[in-house]
């Protein structure tokens, strides 16, 4: 056989059918494409969710041992992002530019601390937003010239370990 290929595995419980190839596509009732499964050159698996022209909107892979899902815009733009990197999750929210405007994460091996940024135009951090496992709340940030305005802590008790972001 070739690369594509269809074999049965029984089992006690029946006859199943598994189907190899190195793509698959789904066509709705009118031939059109409207996802796909496929695996990188390098290996790395993803599928993608099409719209009714032809355009990805979903996509979801597997990149150097990285899950992650990606919303597109109509233009095919990554608009939002979820990614688990060592195994801690973030979210990432693009402008029309494909610029990073908002960053949601947990901090990696710190799942008690958590962060939340707003960055500007030219994706610099803008504000901050910490929680500590502590307990503490940080707000920090730059001003339209890029100063940094004074952190502003809220805790009743704040270890001196705890990091701010940056």
């Amino acid at each position: 056989m070739g690369d594509d290929s269809v074999r049965s595995d029984s089992t006690k419980a029946g006859t199943h059918n598994v189907v190899r190839a190195r793509r698959f596509e789904l066509e709705d009732e009118s031939g059109r494409v409207r996802a796909t499964l496929a695996c990188s050159d390098d290996g790395a698996p993803s599928c993608e969710l099409l719209d009714a022209t032809g355009k990805p909107r979903v996509q979801v892979s597997v990149a150097d041992g990285k899950p992650g899902l990606r919303l597109l815009d109509s233009s095919g733009l990554a608009r939002m992002s979820i990614i688990l990197h060592e195994d801690t999750p973030s979210i990432e929210y693009t402008d029309a530019d494909g610029t990073a405007r908002m960053l949601l994460y947990l901090r990696p091996h710190d799942e008690e601390s958590a962060d939340l940024v707003f960055l500007g135009a030219n994706g610099k951090p803008r504000l901050g937003l910490t929680t500590t496992k502590e307990g503490a709340i940080l707000f920090e940030g730059e001003d339209e010239l890029g100063r940094l305005v004074e952190p502003m802590w809220f805790s009743r008790v704040v270890a001196e370990t705890t990091e701010p972001i940056h």
